[in-house]
């Protein structure tokens, strides 16, 4: 029989469920398989620049802006930075939150612990607002600047070459009076994320009411923290993820549904500082959410959770993230690095990748004889003629309470492709049944296609 590995990481602390791992790795197409899907290393992470004091705490870029260079925001500093080349300092963007970014041709506003700043890529200055009112949420369209205030729900707009918004371009959002949480522009809709509601609003043409509600667009999925919210792209089109006010993530593309499953929402519900970022790697669309103890990954392609850490860590260093095309960069949470992921890379700079995956058999009847376990991976891909790459099975029967001692086989030397990964003799299966472990942790590129229990 096949082993039924898990599609999403799954668990349950509140309902003493045990996990269901998919640990650094993610799925993707495999024709080859049985089921169609392989499970493949999550991408790897290599030392572009240190740039700043750190951590990261913002990084965008945006196609024809300033020719495509990275703005980085290190500490309290704010960098423009081209790839393989050196960062530049712009000027100082206090604060110790993450930054939110939105840009036009010639220039770009970024909000850090509630200012706003305007740069033009060689200086920064705070955005002069009515009354000096504390900014929440940036956001652009068409050349014009969006800027909510910090727990209320009105708006001003900064029209293009305005350095400042007029006190009188202003409006509100009007089904509820939730503070605007976070604007965003999605195919030409404004999204209003309210704490507590959404609204989507459009241009009218109208020079002095330039922004209105689109009639029948308003939703009761609110947005529980700004940093959440991220764009991304299912089947070429634009959509938009985040984290509401009951701890669910929602994709809206026209209408907000729910993404997340039982185990990412009691994550949620505990968590707070959340950030969120999207990137498109080998055509999978990835989702990333950062938490102060946990980084979940959703796989808009196969609708599927990951969890995902570097290694000696609970978290993903990437917390935060932009993409140039193929290129895809992130910043570290903790320190001033700036990563770039990687297309070919096996690890994170010499450190492992360390991949865990399982899978539970079940059984109702009397005990039964697990006579072997065979592994279908991509043997014989390691680099090495010399040492081959180690693959680790263990597993339990008590629902993941205790575990066996954990036995390893080799992959096979480079040019070993028929390499037999078979485990045998694992004893007998009890009820309920028995929770399969793989895990892998070599410093090369790892992907499982399928595992059989006593294939014949």
């Amino acid at each position: 029989m096949q082993i039924p590995f898990g599609t999403n990481e799954w668990g349950s602390e509140d309902q003493q469920i045990a996990d269901i791992k998919l640990r650094n790795m993610y799925l993707a197409e495999n024709p080859l398989s049985p089921d169609g899907i392989s499970r493949y290393m999550r991408p790897s992470l290599s030392q572009l620049a240190t740039i700043g004091g750190g951590p990261i705490r913002g990084i965008w870029r945006q196609e024809g802006t300033f020719g495509g260079d990275l703005m980085v925001v290190s500490g309290n500093q704010l960098y423009r930075y081209i790839p393989g080349g050196t960062a530049t300092l712009i000027g100082s963007v206090p604060g110790l939150l993450t930054c939110q970014f939105a840009g036009t041709i010639d220039n770009f506003v970024v909000v850090s612990d509630y200012i706003a700043y305007l740069s033009n890529g060689v200086t920064v200055a705070p955005i002069v607002m009515p009354d000096d009112e504390p900014v929440g949420s940036v956001a652009q369209i068409d050349g014009a600047y969006l800027l909510s205030v910090a727990e209320f729900y009105r708006f001003y707009w900064m029209n293009p070459g305005e350095t400042s918004p007029d006190p009188l371009n202003f409006a509100s959002a009007e089904r509820l009076p939730d503070p605007i949480v976070s604007i965003n522009v999605i195919a030409d809709e404004i999204w209003m994320l309210g704490s507590n509601s959404v609204e989507v609003w459009t241009q009218t043409g109208d020079q002095d009411a330039p922004y209105a509600r689109i009639t029948g667009r308003a939703y009761t999925e609110g947005c529980l923290y700004r940093d959440s919210a991220a764009e991304a792209a299912v089947n070429g089109f634009p959509c938009l993820l985040w984290v509401t006010n009951y701890a669910e993530v929602v994709l809206a593309q026209g209408n907000p549904v729910r993404v997340s499953n039982d185990a990412v929402e009691e994550i949620l519900r505990r968590s707070s500082n959340i950030r969120g970022w999207s990137f498109r790697r080998l055509r999978v669309d990835f989702y990333v959410i950062t938490t102060e103890d946990t980084t979940l990954v959703y796989n808009l392609d196969q609708k599927s959770w990951m969890i995902w850490n570097s290694y000696g860590l609970d978290l993903w260093r990437a917390h935060l993230g932009t993409q140039d095309r193929q290129s895809i960069y992130a910043g570290d949470y903790t320190t001033n690095q700036l990563w770039q992921l990687g297309e070919d890379a096996h690890d994170d700079t010499d450190q492992p990748i360390v991949c865990t995956i399982r899978g539970f058999v079940p059984l109702s009847g009397k005990q039964d004889r697990c006579a072997s376990v065979n592994i279908r991976a991509n043997q014989g891909w390691g680099p090495s003629y010399v040492t081959p790459p180690l693959i680790e099975l263990r597993y339990s029967d008590d629902y993941g309470f205790t575990w066996s001692e954990p036995r390893q086989k080799s992959m096979g030397l480079k040019g070993r492709y028929f390499t037999d990964i078979t485990f045998r003799s694992l004893g007998l299966i009890q009820r309920p049944g028995r929770i399969f472990e793989v895990r892998f942790s070599g410093l090369e590129k790892f992907r499982i296609d399928y595992a059989t229990m006593n294939e014949v």
